[in-house]
């Protein structure tokens, strides 16, 4: 008890009105960064999960319309509402190199967590010989990857659907993908 007396001074028995004063803002502004961190904490995971939906479904739409721009001939199967329309094949020669292109593409694994799957075999039309064979995972955690045909003035659209899931955000787009050479004729 001595030791506390002579820590807080003679003649001084406990904390004034002005002390309490000074410590409870500062003590409140701790408080409010603190919680204020664990938000941002909680919500950058969310974003994160959001983000990473979004990129699985923009990347599968890239590859689908890169390609399907090019294509001068499509086959597509039919199939249900999770994965109908796959396995897709796109054919084209690129003039260039005298190169044909073939490129399937389709969906495997379970619903949920799907994978869209690109393989593309390249042959020298002018020089045939081995083909060369890429085979790319386009896109995981997919719920849905379903594509059709439908025909809007005489031209040939191709209406690629995906959707994924990551730690519940979810993302979907439809693309609408107008081949070089399909027309209705």
């Amino acid at each position: 008890m001595k030791q506390i007396r002579r820590l807080l001074g003679r003649g001084q028995r406990g904390i004034t009105l002005v002390e309490i004063l000074v410590v409870i803002p500062i003590a409140a502004l701790v408080v409010a960064a603190a919680t204020a961190g664990l938000i941002q904490l909680f919500d950058s995971k969310d974003a994160s999960a959001r983000m990473l939906a979004l990129r699985q479904v923009q990347t599968a739409g890239y590859w689908m319309s890169t390609d399907g721009l090019q294509s001068d001939s499509v086959a597509l199967t039919p199939g249900d509402a999770v994965t109908g329309g796959f396995p897709l094949t796109l054919v084209w020669t690129d003039p260039d190199d005298n190169e044909r292109h073939t490129v399937t593409y389709s969906v495997t694994g379970d619903s949920g967590n799907l994978v869209l799957r690109r393989v593309e075999t390249i042959v020298d039309i002018t020089n045939p010989g081995a083909p060369v064979v890429n085979t790319t995972n386009v896109a995981r955690n997919l719920t849905q990857a379903t594509c059709s045909q439908q025909v809007v003035n005489e031209q040939v659209l191709l209406i690629f659907t995906v959707a994924a899931e990551v730690d519940q955000e979810a993302e979907t787009r439809t693309y609408e993908i107008k081949p070089r050479s399909l027309s209705v004729d």
